[in-house]
Order: structure tokens, then sequence, then C-alpha cells
């Protein structure tokens, strides 16, 4: 259509300019009564009605034409349709429409325009196009909600272990019967004691004997030995007698060896080896072969027993000798008491005896 393809100020004067024309050719001939409007007209202008009707006769004279004259009704009853106005009559039924007489005038048409008559058509108001445009649909468009997850912070990669109380743990001795093959630098081997310091592999002993007459006794030896292995063995006594108080006789007596420590354990050790037997006098010296065997038994670790036997020949005699001694220790020195018996031939000397031993 037309006004389809005109935008809307376009529209908008072309239809002022058709309600312009269409209003100018009908107010030409426009005739209008002079009713209760027109009468209200002429008191606002000061006119009064002779001089409307001497107008009105005047009109006539000159040959003006009436349109509508003494029409009565009711009521009229207007409708502008481009303002909405609604405009209702009050004029009685018997007064027609018109002046008095039925008397009608012609007036200008800016003036007619001003007061329509009311039995003329309402004026013709323009087309109105109604163009309907559509935009997009709306939408709806999801709602994005941004919540916050509390994350947990990562695991360390290294969690050190901690340690349990070693007294937690039992103690168990090594399997060494398991099928596990051990490096060569790992030897099995037995459990190792702590022993007590008493059992050194040298010993130096000191003691003294009597045999409560008239012999005396003041002896030394010396003991060192390999554990397992080869040792030697020394030991020398002074013995002296008294025969009466201007004479004393001295006599020296013993022993050089090398032994064999054949036993050795934790609690036990035992020797044997074979060596030189001496003695030496007012009269000279003599000497022989010798055998000697010796043992130390330890009870506890502070307590031990210990014994010698020696067989051999000094000279042209035999020759025996045993003792046997028991003591306590004391860290690396022990206090001992025993007995010691000597036979150079027929002659026998006891003594009771007592000492120290150091071991080292």
């Amino acid at each position: 259509m037309m006004f389809e393809a005109i935008s809307a100020t376009q529209r908008w004067i072309f239809s002022w300019v058709v309600t312009l024309v269409v209003l100018h050719a009908v107010a030409q001939p426009l005739v209008c009564v002079a009713g209760t409007l027109g009468r209200a007209g002429d008191k606002a202008r000061g006119r009064d009605r002779e001089e409307r009707r001497s107008d009105d006769s005047s009109g006539k004279t000159r040959g003006d034409t009436p349109s509508v004259a003494g029409r009565t009704i009711s009521a009229v009853r207007t409708r502008v349709h481009d303002s909405g106005t609604h405009v209702e009559s009050t004029r009685p039924r018997s007064e027609p429409h018109g002046n008095p007489g039925g008397r009608v005038h012609r007036r200008s048409p800016s003036f007619s325009i001003r007061h329509t008559p009311r039995y003329c058509p309402p004026p013709v108001s323009p087309s109105v196009v109604v163009v309907e445009s559509y935009s997009q649909p709306i939408v709806a468009q999801p709602v994005i909600v941004q919540s916050v997850v509390p994350v947990p912070p990562p695991a360390p990669a290294y969690v050190p272990a901690v340690p349990e109380p070693v007294l937690s743990e039992p103690v168990m001795a090594p399997d060494w019967e398991s099928p596990v093959a051990l490096p060569p630098s790992i030897v099995p081997c037995d459990s190792v004691r702590v022993l007590h310091p008493s059992r050194g592999n040298a010993r130096l002993r000191a003691d003294f004997g009597s045999d409560f007459d008239d012999i005396g006794r003041f002896g030394m030896a010396f003991l060192a030995a390999q554990s397992g292995g080869w040792g030697i063995d020394v030991a020398a006594d002074l013995y002296w007698e008294s025969i009466d108080d201007e004479v004393r006789e001295h006599m020296w007596v013993g022993d050089i060896n090398l032994v064999y420590e054949w036993i050795r354990m934790d609690d036990f050790r035992s020797r044997a080896g074979l060596g030189v037997n001496w003695l030496h006098d007012s009269w000279g010296g003599e000497a022989g072969i010798n055998f000697t065997v010796g043992a130390d038994l330890w009870l506890t670790d502070v307590w031990s027993v210990s014994g010698e036997l020696d067989l051999g020949t000094i000279g042209n005699a035999t020759h025996f000798h045993g003792r046997l001694t028991t003591g306590v220790w004391f860290g690396n020195s022990q206090w001992f008491v025993g007995i010691d018996q000597r036979d150079i031939d027929t002659v026998q000397i006891h003594q009771w005896v007592t000492g120290m031993t150091v071991a080292f």
C-alpha cells in the first residue's frame, strides 16, 4: 500500500492536507441555523436578536439561499472522531433550528468553521492505517550463578613416617637358617656376649704362702695367651726356712712353659703346655722337664675358681706342684685364697696362700 511505503512524518503531513481540503470544500455552501449556540455567540459579540434578524433579512435581500430553515430537533449529538469530544445540544423541542421565524443567514467560511451547525455530518477524518511491526521474540537467557566450592588443600607428596618407640618392637634373634642369601661381606656369627674384664688374655699374680710353722713363701706368676691360641706361662717362688735364731735357708723354685689354650668358652678356659723346671739354693742349681695344665672357671661374672698342675723333674728328683684358688673380682682385679702343694722327691711343702691378680 501507499501508506506503508512512506514514512510516519510524511503520512502525518498528508493527513492534515487532506483534512483542510475537505473542510474547505464543505464550508463553501454551509448554512448554519442560528440556534442556541448562535445566540450565545451574538451575546458574546454584543449583538441582540433584532440586529441578527436584520442581518438575516438583508441576507435574503441579497439573494442568499439558505440550505436548511425551520427544522426542529430535540437534541443534536456531534462526535468528533479525531479529538474524541462529545457535544450535546440542549435546545428545547418547540424552538425551530435557527433564528425565530425560520430565517437563516450565511456566514463566512472562517466563522462557519468555528460554529459548525449541528445537523452537519461530522468532518471526514483521515484514514488511520495501523502498521504492525514485529520484533525479535524475547528469549529467556540462562542465568549463570557462580558458586565457590571449597577445595581441600592437596595432600603433600611425601609424608614422613613417624617412628615407633623401639621398646614397642619385639627383639628377635636373626634367623640365620632362612634361605635368604646374605651378601659376601656379611658373615653370620654367634651371639657375642660382653665379657667381664676378668676374662682378659693376660694376667699378673702375686701371692704369699705359709705352713704356719717354719717355712714361708712369696711367689709371682705371669700368663699371656691368645684366645684359642698359643701363650707363655712363667712362675717363680722364693722359699725361706728358719733353722734357729742365727741360720735361715733360702731356695728359689720356678718354671717357664709354652702353652696352648685348647678350650675357650665364655665361662671356662683350659690350657696345656711343656716347659722347664729350675731350682736354685745355697748349694747351686738344678733343672728339669715340666708338663703343665691349667684351667679357669667363672661361676659368675665376679666369682671364679682357678687351678694349676705341674709334673716333671728337677735334677735327679721328681717334681710335683699343684694349687687351687678361688676369689672375687673387683673390675679387673681379684683377691683370692687357696692352697699350694709342692713335692720334690720325698720332701713335701704344704701351704695356705692368699694374694691379688690383675687381668688385662
